[in-house]
């Protein structure tokens, strides 16, 4: 989001949840770019009543694959119920109303943004009010905020100067933040676009074996590392299949797979445990340049996990220095784990998120039993 920057691709590359403490990495963007089309992306209208995106698609061009109203039967067309604003805004804010951006439409609700910001979900079936989120803040320039964006079970919108996201369900805040405007940059005066969302690609494969140096796993080797061991040392498979799962990483490396332990070793002036730490990282930044080019565009990298969340030294290892790629940390955000560790003027942001895996697998199963 940005000053009238238009829809922006989201492609986040999140050093996700097993990422720093199992090893894998996942790179996610959205869907490929449409074609001017609703057909062309999976989140545009559908026939069972759909609307999630901005004006139908990212194409923006307000049509509704398989929709029955035509230029034939519009004039027939009878109101089914009305939402009346309550309020301030209720009075009116400018010539053009309280609203200005069309509702969209996802799951059998209508969610609304007045120009207010405040958020509205609206039962399609009956016009009801399910839920509403109160911001009441007034216009500081231009027409908007322009409505809000809906993906993945969460309403994305904004104010002025602040973004944010809402449970789709209940409405209640999942983040909040004010600090991406400073003093002078403008306001958000576009509506959010969410797409996609899929997983591109992952750093683990066949098992977690690949990818990063983890705490006893190897991460990527030469695959004639197996058969070169089977010569030399007269292992069997199930002895190097140990070996290179409980017995490499951090353990071999260093002697200890307690990342804290080895970062206190470090700053104790132990080259076994620098060397061991300066592996690590390299790693990561290694897959943060591969799956930049993979994905062409890049919005955030996501650190999270145990040694994600809590070390700012691994980082600012995995990712200081990078400022050509548009990645530029902030020495004491990152130090002091904030959830934005990235300065304000940088392209990409570099997020510190807490992991929450039983939660999501809560998500995911009720989502299973709900189909069922």
């Amino acid at each position: 989001m940005g000053q009238r920057a238009g829809y922006r691709r989201i492609a986040p590359l999140a050093l996700a949840a097993a990422s720093l403490a199992c090893g894998g990495v996942v790179a996610g963007c959205s869907s490929a770019q449409p074609a001017p089309t609703t057909s062309a992306f999976s989140g545009a209208a559908q026939p069972a009543g759909s609307w999630a995106e901005p004006n139908g698609d990212l194409a923006n061009t307000r049509d509704a694959a398989g929709s029955r109203i035509s230029s034939s039967n519009v004039a027939s067309l009878k109101e089914a119920w009305t939402f009346k604003l309550s309020g301030t805004a209720a009075t009116g804010i400018s010539y053009a109303g309280s609203f200005a951006a069309a509702p969209v439409v996802a799951n059998g609700v209508v969610y609304m943004q007045d120009l207010y910001a405040n958020v509205y979900a609206i039962s399609l079936a009956t016009g009801k009010l399910k839920w509403e989120y109160q911001v009441n803040v007034p216009e500081k320039s231009g027409p908007g905020p322009d409505g809000v964006a809906v993906g993945n079970g969460v309403v994305y919108g904004d104010t002025s100067t602040t973004a944010f996201a809402l449970n789709a369900a209940t409405g209640k805040v999942i983040w909040s933040n004010g600090s991406l405007l400073n003093s002078g940059q403008g306001s958000f005066e576009i509506q959010p676009a969410v797409a996609g969302g899929r997983s591109i690609d992952t750093s683990m494969g066949l098992t977690p074996l690949e990818g990063l140096v983890m705490g006893t796993r190897s991460g990527d080797v030469d695959p004639a590392l197996v058969l070169h061991v089977r010569r030399t040392r007269n292992l069997s498979t199930d002895e190097i299949d140990a070996v290179l799962n409980s017995r490499s990483g951090m353990l071999a490396l260093a002697g200890d797979n307690d990342m804290r332990e080895v970062q206190r070793r470090v700053r104790a002036g132990d080259a076994t445990a620098e060397l061991a730490l300066d592996v690590y990282c390299y790693r990561i930044r290694k897959y943060v340049g591969a799956y930049y080019a993979v994905l062409g565009t890049v919005d955030a990298i996501v650190f999270t996990a145990g040694v994600g969340q809590h070390s700012a030294e691994v980082r600012a290892a995995a990712v200081g220095g990078l400022d050509a790629f548009g990645i530029h940390l902030d020495a004491d955000r990152n130090a002091r784990s904030e959830t934005f560790a990235s300065t304000d003027d940088s392209p990409v942001a570099v997020l510190v998120i807490p992991t929450n895996e039983e939660w999501q697998i809560a998500r995911e199963a009720l989502t299973v039993v709900r189909r069922s």
